[in-house]
């Protein structure tokens, strides 16, 4: 006795489906492609940017640390001095610029008068 048709056909082989044409042959097709649905699209777009962002980013960092030196327990060796008025009065006016070399007897500020 032979089994009863009932329009589908399990898959061959090569992995492809198979339906049962109406003269009880069996056809192979192939399975449909996967569409990229908006939500696929979405998701693959971001990642795409956030690593376009990302490498140029990482890119300078990367060049930052080779170039220098970065710690986190850094001390300094150096001379600290006071610098104190000896007289009471407000300065009208510095007559040098900061990092400028100055000499000796210079003047370096006034003071408003009394």
């Amino acid at each position: 006795m032979e089994p009863a048709k009932t329009g589908r056909v399990a898959p061959e082989s090569n992995g492809h489906h198979g339906q049962v044409q109406p003269n009880g042959r069996s056809q192979v097709t192939a399975p449909e492609p996967k569409r990229w649905t908006l939500t696929r699209l979405v998701v693959v777009g971001v990642v795409i940017l956030i690593t376009l962002t990302a490498l140029p980013t990482g890119a300078v960092w990367g060049v930052y640390r080779i170039q220098h030196t970065v710690v986190d327990n850094a001390t300094v060796k150096g001379h600290i001095h006071k610098v104190g008025a000896r007289i009471d009065g407000q300065v009208e006016s510095v007559e040098v610029q900061p990092g400028q070399r100055i000499a000796k007897d210079q003047i370096l500020f006034r003071l408003a008068p009394r």
